[in-house]
């Protein structure tokens, strides 16, 4: 059905990780005036301070980053020193998921449709909106839309759409934390309103017009700005706030709230094990049962590694769930 050839894999991730390095190791030289290479005990040294005021997760991305990049100069010996340099001594989260909230109410979706689609809104967010709601149906991580191929099926004789089927190239694959190269979801008009289906459109058009001209890494962030804003302005006294990865952490609490297996709700969303999506993402209790819209094949499921010690074989009538449910 897709050329999936075209697929990169580490293009992306490699060139982030190249900058990271060379600001870190910038950084360094500019607060010590010693270079790296010559003085590679004292960069050691640096590293631990550094470590020492940023979080965990913070420290794992770029400890992942300067190492590679350090192989990549053939400095194997110091790049394994770096990889060395564990996480104690790491500061509390404090900018990042910390304040991330990991799910999304009726409520909150209202009180955002209502402001980002106010009379006169700006392009960025009515983009925004339709970003959050496909983001929310198909549990993709955002940045997964710049790297998906869509196709819109409609029936011939009344030009309405009957399916939406997306390759997704999942992010996480080349660090084996994927269940593979890609996904595939596929969505029906039994399952999707008519409204649902138009969102999903509008989002894909918009972004495969970004990707083209390369702008989507800009969009992202401008989206992921405008969300910023909108949630300090509608629950400024809140400490968690909805961001577009919330629609991540609900798409999964929908899958649990539905009764579906990990297994299913893993290959839904790309991961590797059952045992990812059971541990870090979505609660039941957050989840609102029927809301599940994708449909994955068996093949999919298979693909995903058994591991979660509560785990019971896939019913396979209930891959492909339930009744359609507005959100």
């Amino acid at each position: 059905m897709f050329d999936t050839s075209n697929f990169t894999r580490t293009t992306e991730t490699e060139t982030d990780y190249r900058q990271r390095a060379m600001n870190l190791l910038e950084r360094y030289t500019r607060e010590t005036g010693k270079d790296w290479d010559l003085h590679p005990h004292a960069l050691l040294q640096w590293l631990h301070g550094f470590r020492d005021g940023v979080s965990p997760a913070y420290w794992r991305r770029t400890r992942a980053a300067l190492g590679w990049y350090l192989d990549e100069l053939g400095q194997a010996e110091l790049s394994g020193s770096v990889r060395a340099v564990g996480t104690q001594g790491c500061s509390k989260a404090q900018h990042t998921s910390a304040h991330k909230k990991k799910s999304v109410t009726d409520e909150e979706l209202g009180a955002l449709t209502k402001y980002l689609l106010s009379p006169g809104a700006s392009e960025i967010n009515v983009a925004t909106y339709y970003f959050f709601v496909a983001c929310l149906i198909t549990g993709m991580r955002p940045v997964e839309w710049s790297r998906c191929q869509v196709e819109i099926i409609t029936d011939p004789k009344t030009q309405t759409v009957d399916e939406i089927i997306i390759v997704i190239q999942n992010a996480k694959a080349t660090n084996g934390r994927a269940h593979g190269e890609t996904r595939t979801l596929r969505f029906t008009s039994s399952r999707l309103t008519p409204q649902e289906i138009q969102a999903l459109i509008n989002h894909w058009r918009y972004t495969e017009r970004k990707v083209a001209d390369g702008s989507f890494p800009l969009f992202q962030r401008d989206a992921g700005k405008k969300m910023q804003y909108a949630a300090r302005k509608l629950w400024p006294r809140k400490k968690r706030r909805i961001t577009l990865y919330s629609t991540r952490h609900q798409s999964m609490a929908n899958g649990k709230a539905s009764g579906l297996p990990r297994a299913v709700i893993a290959a839904m969303h790309g991961h590797a094990t059952d045992r990812t999506c059971g541990d870090h993402y979505g609660r039941k209790q957050f989840g609102k049962a029927g809301r599940v819209y994708a449909e994955v094949s068996e093949e999919e499921v298979a693909r995903v590694r058994v591991v979660a010690k509560d785990w019971t074989p896939p019913d396979r009538t209930r891959i492909n769930p339930g009744n359609k449910t507005n959100s």
